[in-house]
């Protein structure tokens, strides 16, 4: 009887730690924690351009991808929105110049206003800006 159940306990433990490790690996490719690689325009109102790192300023489109190496521009009275593969919304107001690290889940503003929605258990994400005057 003392060998069944530590067979039967050997047999639960070996399930438990594969569940355990096929939870991880879900985790793991869902986008938790990972690095924000690209976003959508999802929302482009008024004056909106995406400017390639190589390349003139062009206007930004809804569905438009955008890059590690492409900044998001806002004119007077614009503003944008971006999600990125793990939902997170980057909300830009006028007159901002928005861009972010591939390598991180870091976002830069070089100027304006943004609003930063990153969802629960995603990684946060950090921003970068300019000195404040």
């Amino acid at each position: 009887m003392k060998t069944a159940l530590k067979s039967l306990a050997c047999i639960l433990a070996g399930e438990l730690i594969g569940l355990s490790l096929n939870a991880t690996a879900a985790s793991a490719t869902s986008g938790v924690g990972s690095v924000l690689r690209e976003a959508s325009v999802t929302q482009v109102i008024n004056d909106v351009k995406i400017v390639p790192g190589q390349g003139a300023p062009r206007p930004a489109s809804l569905k438009d991808s955008v890059r590690g190496d492409t900044a998001v521009r806002t004119g007077p009275e614009s503003r944008a929105e971006l999600t990125f593969g793990d939902l997170t919304i980057a909300r830009l107001g006028a007159n901002t110049i928005f861009s972010f690290n591939e390598r991180s889940r870091t976002v830069d503003l070089a100027g304006g206003a943004i609003l930063l929605r990153v969802p629960k258990d995603s990684g946060g994400a950090k921003i970068s800006t300019a000195a404040v005057t």
